[in-house]
């Protein structure tokens, strides 16, 4: 059975895809710092938005002026889609755990369902996990999260950063199992290179076939770029 399929916007990526991932998933994407986490978001949301689909982008770091700034750099004009509500913006305050959990239950299923989005970004998960103590608690609420905003029919992008320990898992090790899809976003260096490359691998896609190989991209002014024709090993 093949699923419609949603196109990540990521050049070189949906052709790993096998043209984009199952439309109404939960898509986890996993990265260091500077390995263009954020930007893979917002970069989900102007594929949408090019196409005529509403966007929500959850923000626990930036603010909106931030965002429409670092799009507006690589030429998406955020501040339109805004204005053509197409697209929404929510700053959800990491330091007031209590409060955010009781907007996400509360606010963004109506937010979601009456803005009519097709495509959600949460970005960092990884600053709403932390806020919990215990392993149980923290799958349950983020598990509750994804359902909420599943619920609604749009397809979900969490962006999470990894373990300081091991580059294929994230920071808590939950996010992966709750996810249907995995993509992980990391920094190699491989022989003879003498600096570092970009690489991006999809480690697990629940019910499709997609591409095993590891492949570079590069963040470029316009966003990311996968070289799909280019072998790392």
């Amino acid at each position: 059975m093949d699923f419609p399929r949603v196109k990540t916007g990521v050049k070189g990526l949906d052709e790993m895809l096998g043209g984009g991932i199952p439309e109404g998933d939960a898509i986890a994407v996993l990265g260091g710092f500077g390995s263009g986490k954020t930007m893979f978001g917002m970069q989900f949301i102007h594929a949408g938005l090019e196409m005529g689909e509403k966007g929500i982008f959850i923000s626990f770091e930036e603010d909106e002026k931030k965002l429409t700034t670092i799009a507006s750099n690589a030429g998406w004009n955020f501040e339109s889609a805004i204005d053509k509500q197409m697209l929404v913006l929510v700053r959800l305050d990491a330091a007031d755990i209590g409060r955010s959990l009781s907007r996400a239950q509360s606010e963004l299923p109506t937010l979601i369902r009456s803005f009519e989005a097709k495509r959600v970004v949460v970005d960092p998960i990884t600053l709403f996990e932390m806020h919990f103590r215990d392993d149980e608690g923290r799958r349950r609420e983020i598990s509750k999260l994804c359902t909420t905003i599943q619920n609604s029919g749009a397809t979900v992008v969490l962006t999470s950063e990894i373990s300081s320990d091991n580059p294929f898992a994230s920071k808590y090790g939950e996010i992966e199992y709750i996810a249907d899809g995995v993509i992980i976003l990391r920094y190699i260096r491989p022989a003879p290179l003498k600096r570092s490359i970009l690489a991006v691998e999809i480690a697990k896609m629940r019910g499709v076939k997609h591409s095993r190989d590891v492949k570079p991209y590069e963040i470029t002014g316009s966003g990311i770029t996968v070289d799909f024709d280019a072998d790392l090993f």
